[in-house]
């Protein structure tokens, strides 16, 4: 989400000197590899039961979701495209058990469409973004990962609404752990720049 890059220019700019490095993955990736202490902090939306009791979770708005496909992909020009006329498309899914996964499950059964037969299951976002990129292959991802790709004639969002209801994600530490200072300055730009946006967002 935006909320990551204006946080960590901000904090660039104040602390040169701190390393940041940024990993994007699908919630329970990122949730497992902070359990693992590979991770200070981690945006993500919390899905499953067990084991949450040892995070701090600050809820963030929730972004908006797409379907992606490659740049010239022939549905982009078919009118008054529908859910339906996805059903025989191959679909990138995270697997089973996944809130994107069960999202999309429940999106189809709400609309009463048959479920999609051909899907290809990957929980790597490079692996989902080469293969949309070679093939008319569609995935549902967040409207703010679709888009840097979009501006560089990579990919692109069916003009389709795509209700899919995942709840919010937001700030996510270890709730055992002791911040070091450096976490603890990231952190604090963290929430600086969702303030900042939700700002933007009421005032439009």
């Amino acid at each position: 989400m935006i909320t990551v890059p204006t946080a960590v220019a901000a904090l660039k700019r104040n602390y040169p000197g701190i390393r940041v490095s940024i990993e994007v993955d699908f919630s329970e990736t990122l949730l497992s590899k902070m359990r693992e202490r590979k991770f200070d902090i981690v945006i993500a939306r919390l899905h499953q039961a067990a084991g949450l009791e040892a995070f701090e979770f600050e809820e963030l708005d929730d972004s908006p979701h797409g379907i992606a496909v490659r740049a010239d992909h022939p549905l982009l020009c078919k009118r008054a495209l529908t859910l339906r006329d996805l059903v025989q498309q191959t679909w990138i899914l995270p697997p089973p058990g996944n809130v994107m996964r069960d999202g999309v499950t429940a999106l189809f059964l709400r609309k009463r469409v048959p479920l999609p037969h051909s899907v290809v299951e990957t929980a790597a976002l490079p692996i989902m973004v080469n293969l949309l990129a070679r093939s008319d292959m569609v995935a549902p991802l967040a409207s703010e990962l679709i888009e840097p790709y979009r501006v560089y004639g990579l990919l692109a969002a069916l003009p389709l609404a795509f209700d899919v209801r995942l709840g919010s994600a937001g700030i996510v530490t270890p709730r055992d752990r002791r911040h070091s200072p450096a976490a603890q300055v990231a952190l604090d730009a963290l929430r600086q720049a969702a303030q900042q946006r939700d700002g933007r967002a009421r005032r439009r």
